[in-house]
């Protein structure tokens, strides 16, 4: 199976959210577009812009055409139930983070090899900033609404595992994904494929290329 490649621009530090979602719809833009499951076709539109300064990723999702649900309002809470976003990063070959956020900005991270995870304690993760524009009240599958932006920041030390971690390579591996394990279309589509018989995420070896530049 042929591995997707992005690139990974440096930007510079934004001073707010909204002024690193500008400065990232100036960089390439990418599709989490491949559905890998029959038993589960439905396909929302799903963008993404990434960047990255000394100190952090800085990612904007831009969702429409979909029924949104999310009322996970607690860090590390089940936010992949809920309509959901999601940037796994491999720093090296030892294992890999996992940012997950729903729709109004609930954010779940952790870091394991494979499906046996630790979720980081959400005191060490005050750094991660998730700007929703659907703001922070919990969004009801009944209220109809098809199309929201999510702007992240990843800040380096939230890579409690790999302290000091920096971008001191030219190639890393990751993937992001599109989600919804509880919603009313339920959906699992991805940016790089992956060649499982059923919905895992937590496959490593699929993982596509990320370049830094």
């Amino acid at each position: 199976m042929t591995s997707k490649n992005l690139k990974i621009a440096k930007i510079s530090t934004p001073k707010s959210m909204t002024e690193a979602a500008a400065l990232l719809e100036k960089l390439e833009q990418n599709n989490v577009d491949t559905v890998n499951w029959n038993d589960y076709p439905v396909k929302p539109e799903v963008t993404f812009h990434i960047g990255h300064d000394d100190e952090a990723f800085y990612i904007h999702f831009h969702v429409q055409n979909e029924e949104v649900k999310a009322v996970t309002t607690e860090i590390n809470g089940e936010v992949y139930e809920d309509s959901c976003c999601e940037f796994f990063f491999a720093p090296d070959d030892q294992g890999y983070y996992n940012l997950e956020m729903n729709a109004i900005g609930t954010f779940l991270f952790g870091y394991g090899s494979g499906r046996d995870r630790e979720r980081i304690d959400a005191s060490k993760l005050n750094g991660i900033k998730v700007f929703s524009s659907l703001g922070t009240s919990p969004v009801e599958e009944t209220e109809k609404i098809t199309t929201y932006t999510l702007t992240a920041k990843l800040p380096f030390d939230a890579f409690v595992k790999h302290p000091n971690f920096k971008l001191d390579k030219e190639l890393y591996k990751g993937n992001f994904f599109k989600c919804g394990d509880k919603t009313p279309k339920m959906h699992f589509v991805t940016w790089n494929p992956i060649g499982t018989d059923q919905p895992d995420y937590h496959r490593p070896e699929y993982f596509g290329d990320l370049t830094i530049s």
